[in-house]
């Protein structure tokens, strides 16, 4: 049922191979691989053997691995941890040939210019819904902070590619949180569906 599939890819031994087992089940389903690799360093050239598997992987790597991966001709995009925050740095990240990107701050401001940047060069726009898209210290009391409601979905949808929610390892509250957000309606404190909100709204 799920449009896309994200795994957190540890280097260890045999995960390869049981990694390139399960997408060769799956060749028509989009994945998104998070590399791991806070225990053991990785080649990251291993994953062109899976675009003859299929053409649906995507690395999602830090961004001090952009390096690691120039001149491989694989799909990737920067992990939630360097999202892009101005149009400057959009067009600095679109210039290593990502496929997505996470947006924050002033892209949220002008929704429209960046889509239409976005899709000019080719790239999915990502949105984490539950959290604020923000660095600002004081973005879960500043009720200027770009936060976003289910009621919003809609018009969220003309923008956004794709919809993503912080749930941590939690499958009731991801379960939750989708369906709150299919039904576009939230009657009750925002605070409880976004985590980073800190007034009662």
């Amino acid at each position: 049922m799920a449009d896309e599939y994200n795994i957190t890819f540890v280097n260890k031994p045999d995960n390869f191979n049981k990694l390139i087992d399960f997408i060769s089940d799956y060749p028509q389903r989009r994945f998104n691989i998070f590399v791991d690799t806070s225990e053991y360093d990785f080649d990251y050239r291993q994953f062109k053997v899976l675009n003859a598997i299929s053409q649906n992987i995507y690395l999602v790597i830090p961004w001090d691995a952009r390096e690691k991966i120039k001149d491989l001709n694989l799909k990737f995009f920067f992990n939630q941890t360097a999202p892009v925050m101005s149009f400057r740095m959009l067009e600095y990240v679109a210039s290593f040939g990502v496929s997505d990107v996470y947006i924050m701050d002033d892209l949220c401001y002008n929704l429209k210019k960046t889509k239409a940047f976005c899709e000019a060069h080719n790239i999915q726009i990502r949105l984490i819904a539950n959290r604020i898209p923000s660095i600002r210290p004081d973005k879960g009391t500043d009720v200027r902070s770009p936060w976003f409601i289910p009621e919003t979905a809609d018009e969220l949808s003309k923008y956004i590619d794709v919809i993503e929610f912080d749930a941590g390892n939690s499958w009731a509250r991801l379960e939750t949180l989708c369906k709150i957000w299919k039904q576009k309606r939230w009657r009750e404190n925002l605070r409880l569906i976004n985590i980073d909100l800190e007034t009662d709204i």
